[in-house]
């Protein structure tokens, strides 16, 4: 299979939810399909289940020949030659920048996904845990009427906690507790294979703190750079007004200010892909050795991995950079920073006026 231009045939299973869907099943779980019942549901898994048996019976080439363009010879030209016929027929969707293989496979995926969640919602079947649980994870998400009426709320007692900070020593409690729960902040980690040991899993630290998708966006003069700028410092007040901030203007130039200092610490997006220089293990007395200024220890209790002997520091001068970010940036702008990124991370689960901001 390839991305571009890329052919998938014969008979494939997809798993889901422990269901086998059969590919191109969206004929029979699609919009529209009329199953409203368990038994009609069961009915179409044991029918498309049917459908995958029976083609295994008859083998076939796991070549799909369709696209091939026999114009051109496979010796000249081997990708045009076997792809040729598709690329030339084949529509890259406007809401899409590129498509292939991949992207058919997910569509269908997606959208049999979804037919067994809004199965689970409206079943509501108690005597099976899982599906009960997805079907209310659903509902509770889609009742945007409950969401609007909530607005804030459901936020506020994390919000009222920044606010309740006094000494920057309570920052390594709540950046722990942000990590918990999905929120970035100034340091990112992680549990990921060792590189240099595939046997083993290893809490991973890196560079974090910014918004915006690459450091380029806070550095370069370029008038796009500049614009997007202008429009983050715009986004920023008008969320911090959503949530009652009193100086929203103010708060956003300093949060700016301080994620473009997170920026400039940054590594490249090349020297971000150098697997040597991004392997730096180090014990935990000595990652807390380079935060100094920060409650390193205390972050780690609480994200859970304060046993851990070693971890690998993936950009050391940015961790080394943020630390003193910490000492020379007041308390009230760290406070106004995680304010906005409890709000952002939050922002599309509350109600309209925020998600649409």
């Amino acid at each position: 299979m390839r991305w571009v231009g890329g052919r998938f045939s014969g008979v494939a299973l997809w798993t889901l939810v422990g269901v086998a869907l059969p590919l191109g099943a969206e004929q029979v779980y699609g919009q529209g399909s009329g199953i409203e019942t368990s038994s009609q549901f069961a009915e179409a898994i044991a029918s498309g289940t049917k459908q995958a048996d029976d083609a295994n019976k008859s083998p076939v080439s796991g070549i799909d020949t369709t696209g091939f363009d026999p114009a051109v010879n496979f010796g000249e030209d081997f990708f045009l030659s076997v792809n040729g016929k598709w690329l030339a027929e084949t529509k890259i969707p406007d809401d899409r920048a590129d498509y292939g293989t991949f992207s058919i496979l997910n569509d269908r995926t997606q959208e049999q996904i979804k037919v067994i969640i809004e199965f689970a919602a409206a079943t509501q079947d108690k005597s099976n845990i899982a599906s009960q649980q997805v079907g209310d994870l659903y509902r509770s998400f889609t009742n945007t009427e409950l969401r609007n009426q909530l607005g804030i709320k459901p936020i506020s007692d994390l919000l009222e906690r920044i606010n309740q900070i006094e000494r920057k020593e309570q920052l390594g409690e709540i950046c722990g507790y942000f990590g918990r729960i999905g929120i970035p902040h100034i340091i990112s980690y992680g549990v990921e294979p060792d590189a240099r040991d595939s046997e083993s899993y290893i809490v991973y630290i890196g560079q974090g703190g910014t918004t915006l998708p690459d450091r380029d966006y806070y550095l370069l003069d370029e008038a796009q750079y500049k614009e997007v700028r202008e429009e983050f410092k715009k986004y920023v007040a008008a969320l911090l007004t959503k949530v009652n901030y009193a100086d929203p203007s103010g708060a956003a130039d300093r949060i700016l200010a301080l994620e473009t200092a997170l920026a400039k610490s940054q590594w490249t997006n090349v020297e971000n892909r150098d697997p040597l220089k991004t392997y730096n293990k180090m014990t935990a007395e000595e990652v807390a050795a380079k935060l100094p200024n920060f409650p390193w220890k205390t972050l780690a209790e609480i994200a859970g991995f304060n046993d851990q002997k070693a971890f690998i520091v993936q950009q050391h001068s940015f961790v080394e950079a943020a630390n003193q970010l910490i000492a020379d940036t007041d308390l009230k702008t760290w406070k106004e920073y995680l304010l906005f990124h409890a709000a952002d991370s939050s922002a599309g689960l509350l109600g309209d006026d925020l998600e649409q901001l």
